[in-house]
């Protein structure tokens, strides 16, 4: 009767988020920034009867159970709408495909960092140079499999700002085995074990 909605009151909130700009910009930004979907429609609800309107404009109350269950139906139509805690889960699985079980690390920040994602994978590089690189593969595996589309970004992109552009996403790995490495051309590696002997180099079996 009511488009499978549990009643009127359900139906017409979730016609209201999903079809007014406003209230659906507000739900889709709360599902992304919260952790749960339960926190996300509670302040949804907060927020609607600190700007004075505790009901839709065809006087549906905006209650908890209407709301969260209108954000459920934006999931089921497929909106981008992972919490915190579903992101960081998504990166957690997919990079442990990669790494293996039990060796990555994800934590959301708090405070001024919040926003921010951190990512600690027990892997240990040669040097800084292949950290590096390993560390655009992870960012370029996290795009590819969806976790990365959720994460956000700070600064303008704009080749003139002061301020610079990128993701809110740090990926550390364990500390390199070495200063720095070049490969010979007898296949041995070439080795700096150390900032502080920036002339000694030995060769290793690679």
């Amino acid at each position: 009767m009511y488009n499978g909605h549990k009643n009127r009151n359900y139906w017409n909130v979730a016609l209201w988020i999903g079809n007014d700009y406003g209230l659906y910009t507000l739900a889709i930004n709360l599902l992304r920034t919260s952790r749960t979907k339960d926190e996300a429609a509670r302040t949804f609800v907060d927020r609607m009867k600190d700007s004075g309107k505790s009901k839709t404009p065809d006087g549906a109350p905006y209650s908890y159970s209407a709301v969260r269950a209108a954000l459920r139906g934006l999931e089921v139509r497929g909106e981008n709408t992972m919490t915190i805690a579903e992101r960081n889960r998504a990166i957690k699985k997919t990079l442990e495909t990669a790494f293996g079980r039990g060796k990555v690390r994800v934590r959301g920040s708090r405070g001024t960092a919040y926003g921010w994602v951190s990512v600690n994978i027990d892997w240990t590089p040669l040097d800084a140079d292949q950290a590096s690189e390993m560390r655009s593969k992870v960012w370029q595996l996290l795009l590819a499999a969806g976790p990365g589309k959720e994460i956000g970004t700070y600064g303008y992109d704009d080749p003139g700002s002061d301020y610079g552009y990128g993701n809110k996403i740090n990926i550390s790995f364990n500390p390199p085995r070495y200063y720095r490495t070049q490969k010979m051309s007898n296949g041995q590696l070439a080795v700096l074990r150390d900032s502080y002997n920036g002339t000694e180099w030995e060769t290793i079996e690679p």
